[in-house]
């Protein structure tokens, strides 16, 4: 953190953790998708697409929030007297 400065610790930070959200995310939609492969095959099952995606949109918001609070109240915070407390 020495050298940094805070946008560009938060946009590492952040990015960092906005990748493992996009692979987490869409691991998850693949290996749901192999799940209800059988169920899609069959002709009497009908699955509303929107729901799935208001549902995976909802999902990313709320990660993304979840990461960017907690960047910023980290931030807020003397970095170098935290680094010397580890």
């Amino acid at each position: 953190a020495l050298g940094f400065t805070k946008s560009n610790v938060f946009s590492i930070v952040f990015k960092e953790n906005l990748y493992l959200i996009i692979i987490g995310i869409t691991i998850g939609i693949i290996s749901s998708f192999i799940g209800i492969l059988p169920s899609l095959i069959s002709i009497s099952y009908n699955m509303s697409f929107t729901f799935v995606f208001i549902l995976v949109i909802l999902i990313f918001t709320n990660s993304i929030i979840w990461i960017y609070f907690p960047i910023k109240k980290s931030l807020n915070q003397n970095i170098i007297s935290s680094l010397r407390n580890e």
